[in-house]
Protein backbone atom coordinates (compact mmCIF):
# COMPACT_ATOMS: atom_id res chain seq x y z
CA UNK A 1 0.00 0.00 0.00
CA UNK A 2 1.36 3.42 -0.95
CA UNK A 3 0.84 5.65 2.13
CA UNK A 4 -0.54 9.19 1.89
CA UNK A 5 2.49 10.60 3.71
CA UNK A 6 6.06 9.45 4.02
CA UNK A 7 8.98 11.49 5.39
CA UNK A 8 11.70 12.45 2.92
CA UNK A 9 14.50 10.65 4.75
CA UNK A 10 17.59 9.24 3.08
CA UNK A 11 20.68 7.42 4.31
CA UNK A 12 22.67 10.63 4.68
CA UNK A 13 19.95 11.95 7.01
CA UNK A 14 20.46 8.95 9.23
CA UNK A 15 24.24 9.42 9.11
CA UNK A 16 23.76 12.99 10.33
CA UNK A 17 21.70 11.78 13.29
CA UNK A 18 24.19 9.01 14.12
CA UNK A 19 27.07 11.47 14.09
CA UNK A 20 25.16 13.62 16.56
CA UNK A 21 24.53 10.63 18.83
CA UNK A 22 28.20 9.63 18.78
CA UNK A 23 29.16 13.15 19.87
CA UNK A 24 26.95 12.78 23.00
CA UNK A 25 25.66 16.33 22.37
CA UNK A 26 21.98 15.60 21.84
CA UNK A 27 20.36 18.40 23.86
CA UNK A 28 19.86 22.01 22.66
CA UNK A 29 23.22 23.24 21.37
CA UNK A 30 25.27 24.31 18.36
CA UNK A 31 23.40 22.16 15.84
CA UNK A 32 20.12 23.81 16.77
CA UNK A 33 21.67 27.24 16.19
CA UNK A 34 23.02 26.08 12.84
CA UNK A 35 19.61 24.75 11.82
CA UNK A 36 17.88 27.96 12.90
CA UNK A 37 20.38 30.02 10.91
CA UNK A 38 19.93 27.86 7.81
CA UNK A 39 16.14 28.23 7.79
CA UNK A 40 16.16 31.93 8.66
CA UNK A 41 18.84 32.64 6.06
CA UNK A 42 17.02 30.68 3.36
CA UNK A 43 13.82 32.66 3.84
CA UNK A 44 15.47 36.01 4.58
CA UNK A 45 14.22 36.38 8.16
CA UNK A 46 15.67 38.27 11.13
CA UNK A 47 16.04 35.01 13.01
CA UNK A 48 14.43 31.75 14.08
CA UNK A 49 14.00 29.66 17.22
CA UNK A 50 13.36 25.91 17.06
CA UNK A 51 11.15 24.23 19.64
CA UNK A 52 10.42 20.65 20.65
CA UNK A 53 6.95 20.66 19.09
CA UNK A 54 4.71 22.51 16.68
CA UNK A 55 2.31 23.17 19.56
CA UNK A 56 4.99 24.96 21.57
CA UNK A 57 6.14 26.94 18.52
CA UNK A 58 2.61 28.11 17.74
CA UNK A 59 1.99 29.00 21.39
CA UNK A 60 5.21 31.04 21.56
CA UNK A 61 4.34 32.84 18.31
CA UNK A 62 0.95 33.87 19.72
CA UNK A 63 2.51 34.96 23.02
CA UNK A 64 5.06 37.08 21.14
CA UNK A 65 2.21 39.26 19.86
CA UNK A 66 1.49 40.21 23.50
CA UNK A 67 -2.27 40.02 23.06
CA UNK A 68 -4.55 40.57 26.04
CA UNK A 69 -7.09 38.05 27.43
CA UNK A 70 -10.32 38.38 25.48
CA UNK A 71 -8.63 39.71 22.34
CA UNK A 72 -9.97 38.28 19.10
CA UNK A 73 -7.86 36.45 16.52
CA UNK A 74 -8.97 35.70 12.96
CA UNK A 75 -8.47 32.10 11.81
CA UNK A 76 -9.75 29.81 9.06
CA UNK A 77 -12.27 27.02 9.58
CA UNK A 78 -9.77 24.72 7.83
CA UNK A 79 -6.91 25.58 10.20
CA UNK A 80 -5.65 22.74 12.42
CA UNK A 81 -7.82 22.22 15.48
CA UNK A 82 -4.69 22.88 17.57
CA UNK A 83 -5.31 26.58 16.85
CA UNK A 84 -8.41 26.49 19.04
CA UNK A 85 -6.54 24.73 21.84
CA UNK A 86 -3.82 27.38 21.91
CA UNK A 87 -6.13 30.38 21.65
CA UNK A 88 -8.25 28.97 24.47
CA UNK A 89 -5.14 28.36 26.61
CA UNK A 90 -4.06 31.96 26.03
CA UNK A 91 -7.51 33.34 26.89
CA UNK A 92 -8.08 34.60 23.34
CA UNK A 93 -11.26 34.46 21.30
CA UNK A 94 -11.17 32.90 17.82
CA UNK A 95 -13.04 34.53 14.95
CA UNK A 96 -13.52 31.53 12.65
CA UNK A 97 -14.09 32.41 9.00
CA UNK A 98 -15.37 30.34 6.11
CA UNK A 99 -13.13 29.69 3.11
CA UNK A 100 -13.15 29.98 -0.64
CA UNK A 101 -14.50 26.76 -2.13
CA UNK A 102 -11.83 26.65 -4.85
CA UNK A 103 -8.72 27.35 -2.75
CA UNK A 104 -9.63 26.42 0.81
CA UNK A 105 -8.38 29.82 2.03
CA UNK A 106 -10.14 32.64 3.85
CA UNK A 107 -10.84 35.72 1.73
CA UNK A 108 -10.08 39.37 2.50
CA UNK A 109 -13.73 40.28 1.91
CA UNK A 110 -14.73 38.01 4.81
CA UNK A 111 -12.17 39.71 7.06
CA UNK A 112 -13.60 43.11 6.15
CA UNK A 113 -17.05 41.98 7.30
CA UNK A 114 -15.84 41.38 10.88
CA UNK A 115 -13.54 44.36 11.37
CA UNK A 116 -16.26 45.95 13.50
CA UNK A 117 -15.61 43.14 16.02
CA UNK A 118 -12.17 44.67 16.62
CA UNK A 119 -9.87 41.71 15.87
CA UNK A 120 -6.32 42.11 17.14
CA UNK A 121 -4.42 39.66 14.88
CA UNK A 122 -4.68 37.29 11.92
CA UNK A 123 -3.30 33.76 12.01
CA UNK A 124 -2.99 32.74 8.35
CA UNK A 125 -2.81 29.02 7.66
CA UNK A 126 -1.65 28.25 4.11
CA UNK A 127 -3.83 25.17 3.86
CA UNK A 128 -2.36 22.28 1.84
CA UNK A 129 0.25 24.69 0.44
CA UNK A 130 -2.23 27.02 -1.27
CA UNK A 131 -1.41 30.72 -1.05
CA UNK A 132 -3.58 33.85 -0.82
CA UNK A 133 -3.15 37.26 -2.39
CA UNK A 134 -1.12 38.25 0.65
CA UNK A 135 -1.19 42.01 0.05
CA UNK A 136 -4.95 41.96 0.61
CA UNK A 137 -4.44 40.76 4.19
CA UNK A 138 -1.63 43.16 5.02
CA UNK A 139 -3.84 46.17 4.26
CA UNK A 140 -5.79 45.61 7.48
CA UNK A 141 -2.74 46.72 9.53
CA UNK A 142 -3.15 43.86 11.98
CA UNK A 143 -0.30 41.69 13.28
CA UNK A 144 -0.04 38.63 11.01
CA UNK A 145 1.37 35.19 11.80
CA UNK A 146 1.97 33.16 8.65
CA UNK A 147 1.77 29.39 9.17
CA UNK A 148 4.07 28.08 6.42
CA UNK A 149 4.03 24.48 7.63
CA UNK A 150 2.38 23.24 4.42
CA UNK A 151 3.97 25.79 2.08
CA UNK A 152 7.62 25.99 3.15
CA UNK A 153 9.71 27.30 0.25
CA UNK A 154 6.82 28.93 -1.62
CA UNK A 155 7.61 32.39 -2.95
CA UNK A 156 6.25 35.42 -4.73
CA UNK A 157 7.29 35.34 -8.37
CA UNK A 158 9.61 38.31 -9.00
CA UNK A 159 8.96 40.69 -11.87
CA UNK A 160 11.15 40.03 -14.93
CA UNK A 161 14.49 41.82 -14.75
CA UNK A 162 15.33 44.53 -17.26
CA UNK A 163 17.86 43.62 -19.90
CA UNK A 164 21.34 43.57 -18.42
CA UNK A 165 20.07 43.80 -14.80
CA UNK A 166 20.56 41.12 -12.16
CA UNK A 167 17.62 38.79 -11.61
CA UNK A 168 15.50 39.98 -8.65
CA UNK A 169 15.54 37.80 -5.55
CA UNK A 170 12.55 35.70 -4.57
CA UNK A 171 10.46 36.82 -1.62
CA UNK A 172 9.34 33.82 0.37
CA UNK A 173 6.04 33.37 2.13
CA UNK A 174 6.64 33.79 5.83
CA UNK A 175 8.31 37.17 5.28
CA UNK A 176 5.14 39.15 4.62
CA UNK A 177 3.70 39.05 8.13
CA UNK A 178 5.34 39.77 11.45
CA UNK A 179 6.03 36.16 12.45
CA UNK A 180 6.04 32.78 10.75
CA UNK A 181 5.45 29.31 12.19
CA UNK A 182 6.82 26.09 10.71
CA UNK A 183 5.84 22.54 11.66
CA UNK A 184 8.57 19.91 11.30
CA UNK A 185 6.60 16.68 11.76
CA UNK A 186 7.23 13.56 9.63
CA UNK A 187 4.52 14.47 7.09
CA UNK A 188 5.82 18.01 6.58
CA UNK A 189 7.92 19.34 3.68
CA UNK A 190 11.04 19.07 5.81
CA UNK A 191 11.09 17.10 9.02
CA UNK A 192 13.10 16.83 12.21
CA UNK A 193 10.89 13.89 13.31
CA UNK A 194 9.14 16.24 15.74
CA UNK A 195 9.36 19.95 16.37
CA UNK A 196 8.38 23.40 15.26
CA UNK A 197 9.98 26.76 14.58
CA UNK A 198 9.06 30.41 14.99
CA UNK A 199 10.65 32.95 12.66
CA UNK A 200 10.53 36.74 12.80
CA UNK A 201 10.71 39.07 9.83
CA UNK A 202 10.05 42.19 11.86
CA UNK A 203 12.95 43.38 14.07
CA UNK A 204 10.59 44.36 16.88
CA UNK A 205 9.10 40.87 17.06
CA UNK A 206 12.51 39.23 16.77
CA UNK A 207 13.61 41.03 19.93
CA UNK A 208 10.42 39.96 21.70
CA UNK A 209 10.84 36.39 20.50
CA UNK A 210 14.41 36.23 21.83
CA UNK A 211 13.24 37.60 25.17
CA UNK A 212 10.59 34.87 25.41
CA UNK A 213 13.17 32.19 24.60
CA UNK A 214 15.22 33.26 27.62
CA UNK A 215 12.41 32.24 29.98
CA UNK A 216 11.44 29.01 28.18
CA UNK A 217 12.52 25.77 29.83
CA UNK A 218 15.20 23.80 27.97
CA UNK A 219 12.91 20.81 27.44
CA UNK A 220 10.68 23.00 25.25
CA UNK A 221 13.57 23.80 22.91
CA UNK A 222 14.60 21.53 20.03
CA UNK A 223 17.43 19.10 20.85
CA UNK A 224 20.54 18.85 18.66
CA UNK A 225 19.51 15.31 17.74
CA UNK A 226 16.43 16.58 15.89
CA UNK A 227 18.26 19.61 14.52
CA UNK A 228 20.90 17.36 12.91
CA UNK A 229 18.12 15.83 10.83
CA UNK A 230 16.82 19.29 9.91
CA UNK A 231 20.27 20.45 8.75
CA UNK A 232 20.51 17.48 6.41
CA UNK A 233 17.00 18.16 5.08
CA UNK A 234 17.74 21.84 4.43
CA UNK A 235 20.70 20.91 2.26
CA UNK A 236 18.38 19.16 -0.18
CA UNK A 237 15.38 21.48 0.15
CA UNK A 238 15.53 22.78 -3.44
CA UNK A 239 15.66 19.20 -4.75
CA UNK A 240 12.73 18.22 -2.52
CA UNK A 241 10.68 21.20 -3.70
CA UNK A 242 11.39 20.60 -7.38
CA UNK A 243 10.38 16.96 -7.20
CA UNK A 244 7.14 17.87 -5.45
CA UNK A 245 6.35 20.37 -8.22
CA UNK A 246 7.05 17.83 -10.96
CA UNK A 247 4.84 15.17 -9.37
CA UNK A 248 2.05 17.69 -8.83
CA UNK A 249 2.16 18.74 -12.49
CA UNK A 250 1.90 15.10 -13.60
CA UNK A 251 -1.02 14.42 -11.26
CA UNK A 252 -2.87 17.57 -12.31
CA UNK A 253 -2.72 16.62 -15.98
CA UNK A 254 -4.00 13.14 -15.17
CA UNK A 255 -6.88 14.39 -13.02
CA UNK A 256 -8.12 16.59 -15.86
CA UNK A 257 -9.14 13.40 -17.68
CA UNK A 258 -11.60 12.60 -14.88
CA UNK A 259 -14.70 14.45 -13.67
CA UNK A 260 -13.01 15.48 -10.44
CA UNK A 261 -10.82 18.49 -9.69
CA UNK A 262 -8.09 19.65 -7.37
CA UNK A 263 -8.06 22.92 -5.44
CA UNK A 264 -7.14 26.10 -7.29
CA UNK A 265 -4.23 28.42 -6.61
CA UNK A 266 -5.62 31.96 -6.45
CA UNK A 267 -2.53 33.77 -7.75
CA UNK A 268 0.56 32.91 -9.77
CA UNK A 269 3.10 32.08 -7.09
CA UNK A 270 6.06 29.72 -6.95
CA UNK A 271 4.09 27.13 -4.99
CA UNK A 272 5.54 24.06 -3.28
CA UNK A 273 2.86 21.31 -3.24
CA UNK A 274 2.32 19.75 0.18
CA UNK A 275 0.13 16.90 -1.02
CA UNK A 276 -2.47 16.32 -3.75
CA UNK A 277 -6.09 17.12 -2.77
CA UNK A 278 -8.93 15.89 -4.97
CA UNK A 279 -12.42 17.36 -4.71
CA UNK A 280 -14.66 14.38 -5.41
CA UNK A 281 -17.62 14.99 -7.72
CA UNK A 282 -19.12 11.51 -7.17
CA UNK A 283 -19.30 9.08 -4.25
CA UNK A 284 -16.26 9.68 -2.02
CA UNK A 285 -16.31 6.21 -0.49
CA UNK A 286 -16.45 4.62 -3.93
CA UNK A 287 -13.38 6.61 -4.99
CA UNK A 288 -11.49 5.59 -1.85
CA UNK A 289 -12.45 1.95 -2.36
CA UNK A 290 -11.27 2.10 -5.99
CA UNK A 291 -7.93 3.55 -4.88
CA UNK A 292 -7.44 0.96 -2.16
CA UNK A 293 -7.91 -1.84 -4.69
CA UNK A 294 -4.93 -0.39 -6.52
CA UNK A 295 -2.94 -0.24 -3.26
CA UNK A 296 -3.12 3.54 -2.98
CA UNK A 297 -3.98 4.98 0.40
CA UNK A 298 -6.09 8.14 0.62
CA UNK A 299 -7.44 10.08 3.56
CA UNK A 300 -9.92 12.91 4.22
CA UNK A 301 -8.13 16.19 3.66
CA UNK A 302 -9.55 18.13 6.59
CA UNK A 303 -10.29 15.54 9.23
CA UNK A 304 -8.07 17.29 11.80
CA UNK A 305 -9.17 20.82 10.96
CA UNK A 306 -11.39 23.04 13.09
CA UNK A 307 -14.43 22.28 10.93
CA UNK A 308 -13.62 18.58 11.19
CA UNK A 309 -13.58 18.69 14.97
CA UNK A 310 -16.77 20.72 15.43
CA UNK A 311 -20.14 19.11 15.95
CA UNK A 312 -22.76 19.59 13.24
CA UNK A 313 -24.36 23.01 13.58
CA UNK A 314 -21.61 24.57 15.71
CA UNK A 315 -20.12 26.45 12.76
CA UNK A 316 -21.99 27.97 9.83
CA UNK A 317 -19.05 27.66 7.42
CA UNK A 318 -20.77 26.21 4.36
CA UNK A 319 -17.77 26.03 2.03
CA UNK A 320 -15.48 24.55 4.67
CA UNK A 321 -18.08 21.85 5.40
CA UNK A 322 -18.35 21.02 1.69
CA UNK A 323 -14.58 20.68 1.39
CA UNK A 324 -14.50 18.55 4.54
CA UNK A 325 -17.03 16.10 3.09
CA UNK A 326 -15.74 15.99 -0.49
CA UNK A 327 -11.93 16.31 -0.44
CA UNK A 328 -9.41 13.50 -0.08
CA UNK A 329 -5.61 13.43 -0.28
CA UNK A 330 -3.47 11.33 -2.58
CA UNK A 331 0.22 10.57 -1.94
CA UNK A 332 2.66 13.21 -3.14
CA UNK A 333 6.19 13.25 -1.72
CA UNK A 334 9.75 12.91 -3.04
CA UNK A 335 10.21 9.33 -1.79
CA UNK A 336 7.70 8.03 -4.35
CA UNK A 337 9.33 5.88 -7.01
CA UNK A 338 8.70 6.26 -10.73
CA UNK A 339 6.48 3.16 -10.84
CA UNK A 340 4.44 4.40 -7.88
CA UNK A 341 3.96 7.82 -9.50
CA UNK A 342 2.83 6.14 -12.72
CA UNK A 343 0.34 4.01 -10.78
CA UNK A 344 -1.16 6.98 -8.97
CA UNK A 345 -1.28 8.94 -12.23
CA UNK A 346 -3.29 6.16 -13.92
CA UNK A 347 -5.69 5.99 -10.99
CA UNK A 348 -6.27 9.76 -10.95
CA UNK A 349 -7.17 9.73 -14.64
CA UNK A 350 -9.67 6.87 -14.20
CA UNK A 351 -11.36 7.69 -10.89
CA UNK A 352 -15.02 6.64 -10.90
Amino acid sequence: MIPVFRPTLKRKDMDSVLNCMVSDLIGPGNLVHEFESLVAGYLGMQGAIAFSSYYVALMIAVETLELQPGDKVIISALSPVIYLNILEAEGLEPLILDVNLDSGLIEPAEVEKILDQNPKAILLHYTLGFLPVIEEFLKFNLPVIEDISQSFGAALLPAPAEEGAAAPAKRFFGTFGDLAVLSLKPQDIITTAEGGMVLAYDKKYWQKLKALKNVVQDQLLMPDLNASLGISQMKMLDTISEKRKNIHSTYKQALMKSRHKTLFQQAEYDKVPYTFPVFIASDLKEVQKYSRKKNIETEPAFLHSIIGAKEEGQLSCKNAKTLLMCTILFPLYPMLGKEQINTITRILSTLP
